[in-house]
């Protein structure tokens, strides 16, 4: 006899014996016989019905999980759980049937509201994308982010963010603190090179143990190991990203062994790092990753991997499966006070652990607060768009109010009626969402192709993940429900008699009043809107007229990172002699200056100087203070004025005794009321700083940013600097050329091999420090003008409908003798109130939300009577023109007419 082996379970049924997993083990152990027997039946049925009958099944199946078991154990008889005849599911299609024909009566009114959705989820939606590849998605390729973690140094006064020595790091990476990995980093730019023009590009020094701990697997060949970073030693190998393998060689898969030149140095290449992997820190387009103990070949800097004291790594790790932070931070801070003592610190150094974040730890909090602006004016466009959304569907309802008494007459329950008009509501919000998603999609990928005019290679990756995909979803969801069962439940609630005879109701009064209320919350959101964009307008023009000590309209700039070249300080010197003499003779010229490090370019160089004799504390034998290297013609191309004093000269050069030029503000701090010209100070560290003379007093300027307040400056001569950055600034004569090609060909005439970072107007400079300014402003008032049009529409629309309402009493006023000014003051005065509802509403919410944005106003009142006024002036126009063809409507009203009807 032969054994017949067991045949396989359809796919189907597995798939729903699975489901029945879900269900309470005793339930399971009594029902699930019958429940697969009413499976096998429906799902029979539904085979032969297509697609739609097996999606309506699977959903009366997950409805089903819902009731079944407590229906069960009330000893509810079983034939009404046979799949495919569920109630509920019945009466959701018929729901969504119904709601699609309601659609079709009124295709413009549903396409005007699924747009206007659209624009609401749309806003919502992107911001949200934004931030969230900013501030909560790893990367691409980072596996496991939730178990790493960034250190930090903490300074004697608390303060965090400080980086650490390569000694440092290989002690506390050595530490058994809970940490399955502890891995260090420094980016630096390069210039890359394969036979063409050399390129600027952004390099990671990473310790061999990078792509272990990132769980990041190659493309092509080897990603970098432990034994690739032993030391000074180290063969010369690099990791190519992907994108750079395509662009350069073509994905060509013979690239590994071939040699890559790396600031002049050939790099042989070893592997190829996977698609869109960039480096772990969200924006950052790493080209190449090299072991960090190649420092010295990549920099030219010396001596930095056996000083304790020069803290330029930043460190992050892995915790392992039973570590957390608060040990892992303890156990660090414990070495990292035993190395400080060590050093001969007098206080314990302390570390810090944070939770991983693909943003650089400092820039986690500014980010946030920015985006979180952008968001809330989302949100707003997209409250204002439901309300108007709600008042479309209290106007249809009230299209329907018969139908529905009629319905509720016959006996329909008013939950059954509550719950299809909140389906049309949920359906309609569906419609716009996915429409505001697909708008979305299209933005975000526009902003991924923005690129800012920076010196290091930027991209970003905004594409919409399932996170986001699924808030959008709920917000949607969410706004559907919660716009749509405030006017179900309003429209439920007719005087069926009155109703029924089509008389006015009390139902309608109060539906009146419910729409008017949407129409004073839309104003209200649009003034918050408007006041927001006017701040920053007005503080963007503030932002032109500050002074900021220099003139940057006829400036030209060309940034330089001469560290790519491995030159020593006398032949950076040398050639930045050199190019300023160039520069000074392209026509047009009338000055060439040099500097280490641009004004408002975001960023900065800081130290301390010290006054010998003074008590050893902050300001008064120390001060902290910003510092750049310039050229003597500096002052004269940036037209900054010295006050007093000289500027540096041609004997100002190294060896010769350093000089300095301090700004306004460091002069009054050091020496308050005292002439600090020939006065002496110590530059750089409190006890053994360089003593040098002061030999000017420069005005004040903007170094950081246009609204910070004065701060302290001082100028050192370049010839007496050994810096790795240098700055070019060219002063044009009145109607010279764009120098943009002199400027290009004075570089490459003195090193072809050398990248230009960056060559634009000042300028544009400055324009990238406004920015965040700029965007928040242009979003603002888009949605700004977005909510006044929605708002304008709502008042229109309720003005027309209390006019059709009143129609009566307005026939029986005109009929007593009233003349029309009186009639057109009767509908003005009711959308001029609620306009002052919504204004009053606005304003008070815009004088909260404007005190945090006192950081982007630059000084400018959050409370500006100028904008303030304005919109209000604004709002007046608009509801004066929203009621015109309500008033002509009711100014055509015949008495006579409405008399006879009544």
């Amino acid at each position: 006899m032969d054994i017949v082996p067991p045949q396989p379970k359809p796919f189907a049924e597995r798939c729903y014996r699975l489901l029945l997993r879900a269900y309470p083990r005793r339930f399971r152990e009594a029902a699930e016989g019958e429940l697969l027997e009413c499976f096998r039946a429906g799902w029979s049925a539904a085979r032969r019905g297509g697609f739609a009958a097996r999606a309506r099944l699977w959903a009366t199946l997950l409805l089903y999980l819902r009731s079944a078991p407590l229906e069960w154990l009330a000893g509810t008889p079983s034939s009404r759980h046979r799949p495919g005849a569920n109630k509920p599911v019945d009466n959701l299609f018929q729901d969504i049937r119904y709601a699609l024909r309601s659609f079709r009566t009124a295709p413009t009114a549903t396409l005007i509201a699924a747009l206007t959705i659209a624009i609401g989820i749309g806003a919502t939606t992107t911001i949200m994308g934004v931030a969230n590849a900013f501030l909560l998605r790893p990367p691409a390729g980072v596996a496991e982010p939730g178990r790493m973690v960034t250190v930090h140094a903490l300074s004697n006064d608390g303060s965090s963010f400080h980086a650490f020595s390569y000694l440092d790091y290989k002690d506390l990476a050595a530490t058994n603190a809970g940490l399955s990995d502890l891995v260090a980093y420094s980016g630096e730019p390069v210039s890359l090179s394969s036979g063409g023009e050399p390129e600027l590009k952004l390099a990671l020094e990473v310790s061999g143990n990078y792509f272990r701990m990132l769980g990041v697997k190659p493309a092509l060949g080897r990603l970098l190991l432990p034994s690739d970073d032993i030391g000074p030693g180290s063969a010369r190998v690099l990791v190519l990203s992907h994108s750079e393998w395509v662009r350069r060689f073509a994905g060509d898969t013979g690239v590994v062994g071939r040699q890559l030149m790396v600031n002049g140095n050939p790099f042989t290449i070893i592997g190829v790092a996977p698609a869109r992997f960039g480096g772990h820190i969200a924006a950052l387009d790493a080209t190449m990753w090299v072991p960090i103990t190649l420092d010295e070949v990549i920099t030219n800097r010396h001596n930095l991997l056996d000083n304790r004291t020069s803290s330029w790594l930043e460190i992050v790790g892995r915790l392992a499966p039973q570590g957390n932070r608060a040990a892992a931070a303890g156990a660090l801070s414990a070495v990292s006070a035993r190395l400080g003592r060590m050093a001969g610190l007098d206080f314990d150094r302390r570390v810090e652990v944070r939770a991983y974040a693909p943003l650089p730890a400092p820039a986690i909090l500014p980010a946030a607060g920015f985006l979180g602006l952008l968001l809330l004016l989302a949100v707003l466009v997209l409250l204002i768009a439901s309300a108007n959304v709600a008042n479309v569907l209290l106007a249809r309802a009230a299209a329907r109010t018969r139908e529905i008494a009629v319905r509720l007459a016959l006996g329909a329950g008013r939950a059954r009626l509550v719950r299809q008009l909140t389906t049309e509501s949920v359906l309609l919000f569906v419609v716009g969402g996915v429409g505001g998603t697909l708008l979305a999609v299209w933005v975000t990928r526009a902003l991924a192709g923005f690129h800012p005019p920076v010196g290091i290679p930027i991209t970003f990756d905004f594409s919409l993940d399932l996170r986001v995909l699924l808030v959008a979803l709920g917000v949607t969801l969410g706004t559907g429900v919660l716009f749509g069962m405030v006017p179900a439940l309003q429209s439920t609630r007719p005087d069926l008699v009155r109703s029924l005879k089509d008389e006015p109701s009390l139902a309608k009064v109060g539906r009146l009043r419910l729409r008017g209320a949407f129409v004073a919350a839309q104003v209200a959101g649009t003034a918050l809107l408007l006041v927001t964009a006017g701040l920053f307008v007005r503080a963007l023009g503030r932002a032109g007229a500050i002074d900021v000590g220099f003139q940057p309209k006829t400036l030209y700039t060309v940034s330089l990172m001469m560290q790519v070249r491995n030159l020593d300080a006398a032949a950076v010197r040398e050639f930045a002699g050199r190019l300023e003499e160039r520069a000074a003779a392209i026509p047009g010229v009338a000055v060439a200056g040099l500097t280490d490090n641009l004004p408002l370019n975001n960023s900065t160089h800081e130290t301390m100087v010290a006054i010998a004799g003074r008590e050893d504390r902050p300001n008064v034998g120390w001060f902290q203070t910003n510092f750049t290297a310039v050229s003597p013609t500096y002052f004269s191309a940036m037209q900054l004025p010295l006050l007093r004093g000289r500027a540096f000269g041609p004997a100002d050069r190294d060896g010769a005794p350093s000089v300095a030029i301090i700004n306004q503000t460091l002069a009054a701090k050091i020496w308050p009321g005292e002439e600090p010209l020939g006065k002496t100070l110590l530059f750089g560290s409190l006890h053994d700083g360089t003593p040098t003379v002061v030999v000017g007093v420069a005005r004040n300027a903007k170094y950081r940013s246009i609204g910070e307040d004065p701060v302290p400056m001082i100028y050192l001569p370049f010839a007496q600097q050994s810096g790795r950055d240098l700055s070019l600034v060219v002063q044009m004569k009145p109607g010279a050329p764009d120098p943009e090609r002199g400027l290009r060909e004075a570089v490459h005439a003195l090193d072809a091999a050398l990248p230009i970072a960056q060559i634009a107007p000042m300028a544009v400079v400055v324009g990238v420090a406004l920015l965040p300014n700029r965007i928040a402003m242009a979003l603002a008032l888009l949605f700004g003008a977005t909510g006044l049009l929605l708002a304008a529409v709502g008042l229109y629309g309720i003005l027309s409908y209390m006019v059709s309402r009143r129609r009566r009493e307005i026939g029986i006023r005109m009929a007593l003798g009233a003349a029309a000014a009186d009639v057109r003051n009767l509908v003005v005065r009711d959308g001029l109130r609620l306009v002052l509802i919504g204004l009053t509403l606005g304003f008070a919410g815009a004088a909260g939300v404007s005190q945090l944005l006192r950081t982007f106003l630059f000084g400018a009142s959050p409370v500006d009577p100028i904008v303030y006024g304005g919109i209000a002036v604004l709002f007046a126009v608009v509801a004066s023109l929203a009621c015109l063809v309500p008033v002509r409507r009711a100014l055509r009203t015949e008495p006579l007419e409405v008399l006879r009807h009544d």
